[in-house]
C-alpha cells in the first residue's frame, strides 16, 4: 500500500520482525517477496539487537503497566481493557524475546 502512495524513489521505513518458522509472522524470505511484488528495493537491513530489544521493551512494559494502572484508577469501568493491553503487549514482547527476529528496513519505491 505505502509503495502505491509513495513517488519512484521515496523511501520508506519499517520496523517489524520475521520468523525463521513461517506460520503467525512472516520469514524474512516472504518479506523480501512482498517488497519485490511492491516494487521496493531493499537499501539496508538492520536486525534489532537482542539485548537493546530487551532493555527497551522491559523500559516501556513497566511504562506501559504504570500507565494502564493510572488509567485503570481513573476509570474503573474500563480496567478490564487497559489489563488486556497490558497482557497484549508483554505477549509480543515474549514474542520477540524467543521465536521473532526485530528487523528495520530502508526501502526505496520503484
Amino acid at each position: 500500500s505505502l509503495a502505491n502512495v509513495a513517488r519512484a524513489g521515496a523511501f520508506i521505513v519499517i520496523d517489524d520482525a520475521c520468523s525463521d518458522d513461517p506460520g503467525e509472522y512472516l520469514t524474512l524470505a516472504m518479506w523480501h517477496r512482498l517488497f519485490r511484488e511492491a516494487r521496493c528495493e531493499v537499501v539496508a537491513q538492520v536486525p534489532t539487537d537482542a539485548c537493546e530489544l530487551a532493555r527497551v521493551n522491559e523500559l516501556n512494559q513497566r511504562n506501559i503497566e504504570l500507565r494502564a494502572a493510572q488509567l485503570s484508577a481513573a476509570h474503573p469501568d474500563m480496567a478490564s481493557m487497559f489489563t488486556a493491553y497490558v497482557a497484549d503487549q508483554q505477549a509480543e514482547c515474549d514474542a520477540l524475546a524467543s521465536t521473532l527476529i526485530g528487523v528495520t528496513w530502508l526501502l526505496r519505491t520503484r
